[in-house]
């Protein structure tokens, strides 16, 4: 399916950049959007080639009309506003610290949310030092995120749909890895996704075992306008952590329609609420229930 979409008063309408408000409820189970899995999520074709490290998978993708398909892309920093219009598309993303560090030198928020770079089908994978992809001004679209110390880090003008995160990589005595580990930032959506914060069951340490969170809003980072829609989550210590008393200034922290599995060390969720004097708020309300029953988590 080509593009991404919102409820929109009362139909699917194409939008670019993350709505303003919540977008409303979906039509029915399972909304319109199949649950993200193996099958559906990362590269429908076959990697080929070298991989391309560094500059090298920009250039490539630059000298190839901006957009770069089937190659496999490593230690990639996006630094120059061009680089947001690029499109790695049925790639595979790995790295020693991070797959890719994207900033697009825009700067500080606000920037221009119809210049993204974007991930299409591809497979971000095999980062054990830190994330997947960290930084600003991106949006991943049907892919899948694996083996990776954290998936992501996202700061601000980012969306993730439609993709799968799962199998976490631990390789400490004190695993605490999540898929989404948000270090402030504005203007963020995650709609439609399987998010899984387990470990993999092929890591050197704590195999199989929760990891920290699905969603981490991490130490002192100020948030507004963060969208958590239509997801299925699963798994972690607490499985989505949201503006608790370790959080920064969170305003509009919204969590709407997700589906809980119930595989998690501690609980579904903490931090729901009003923490450091009204500063940090959390909108978590009925409508997020058990996948299995349908009922609601709080």
């Amino acid at each position: 399916m080509a593009g991404t979409y919102a409820r929109v008063n009362g139909a699917w309408v194409s939008i670019v950049g993350p709505p303003p408000v919540d977008p409303g409820p979906g039509p029915g189970p399972g909304g319109p959007f199949p649950k993200p899995t193996v099958d559906n999520t990362g590269p429908r074709v076959a990697i080929t080639g070298a991989t391309l490290d560094g500059n090298a998978a920009i250039n490539a993708a630059i000298a190839n009309g901006g957009v770069l398909t089937g190659r496999r892309i490593a230690n990639v920093a996006l630094s120059q506003p061009s680089h947001a219009d690029l499109i790695f598309r049925d790639c595979e993303v790995t790295g020693a610290w991070f797959g890719v560090e994207a900033w697009n030198g825009f700067g500080t928020p606000p920037s221009d949310p119809s210049r993204r770079t974007t991930f299409e089908y591809c497979a971000i994978r095999d980062v054990h030092g830190n994330a997947g992809i960290a930084g600003r001004n991106w949006v991943a679209k049907y892919c899948e995120f694996t083996h990776n110390g954290d998936d992501m880090k996202p700061s601000s003008n980012v969306e993730v749909f439609a993709s799968l995160l799962h199998d976490l990589w631990s390789e400490g005595d004190d695993p605490h890895g999540d898929n989404i580990q948000c270090f402030g930032g504005d203007d963020i959506l995650f709609h439609w996704n399987t998010m899984i914060s387990l470990n993999a069951p092929d890591a050197p340490t704590f195999a199989g075992g929760v990891g920290s969170s699905v969603l981490q809003m991490s130490d002192g980072g100020d948030a507004t306008n963060i969208r958590f829609l239509d997801n299925w989550v699963n798994g972690g210590a607490y499985t989505l952590r949201g503006a608790d008393s370790w959080a920064g200034n969170v305003a509009d922290l919204v969590f709407r329609r997700n589906k809980h599995g119930r595989d998690f060390g501690y609980g579904p969720i903490t931090g729901m609420g009003s923490y450091n004097g009204g500063t940090a708020v959390s909108d978590y309300d009925s409508s997020n229930v058990w996948e299995d029953d349908g009922t609601p988590v709080a």
